[in-house]
């Protein structure tokens, strides 16, 4: 058996979704904070297992997280002298899934890789009203961890 990536641009990819975005936060009158960014899905399994695998320069094998939801933002102030809500903190990125590769010969130059997931940013703060304070910039997520790429040649 055979396995050949990238003679037409191949994608072997069981890489995850992204988290949600945050939804409005409550709080006081209209000036809530926003909601926080759901966290990325990690990364699945991906295993292959073949006499020859050739993974060509336009091929790309992985199982990527998938990137934290963006956090929401913060309400803006209605009336008075109020401050605006914060805005919520961003998703953290899914770790990285599994590739598995068992073969007795590997040619590649393309991609082969278990990434962790980007961050979610955070989300803008709310606008002031008369002398009241703009609402903070929510905190970025993390960046995922790395997966693992295992390569077993077989004699």
């Amino acid at each position: 058996m055979s396995f050949t990536s990238g003679a037409s641009p191949a994608l072997y990819n069981n890489s995850a979704g992204s988290g949600s975005g945050g939804g409005g936060g409550a709080g006081e009158g209209d000036n809530g904070g926003g909601g926080g960014g759901g966290s990325g899905s990690p990364g699945g399994f991906v295993w292959i297992s073949a006499q020859s695998i050739v993974n060509g320069a336009a091929g790309i094998i992985r199982s990527n997280g998938g990137a934290g939801g963006a956090g929401g933002a913060g309400f803006d102030a209605n009336g008075g002298n109020e401050s605006g809500g914060g805005g919520g903190g961003g998703g953290g990125g899914g770790s990285g899934g599994v590739v598995l590769m068992m073969y007795n010969s590997l040619t590649d130059s393309g991609t082969i890789q278990a990434s962790g997931g980007a961050v979610g940013t955070g989300g803008v703060g709310g606008l002031k009203n008369g002398t009241g304070q703009d609402g903070f910039v929510g905190s970025n997520g993390t960046v995922g961890a790395s997966g693992n790429v295992i390569q077993i040649q077989l004699a």
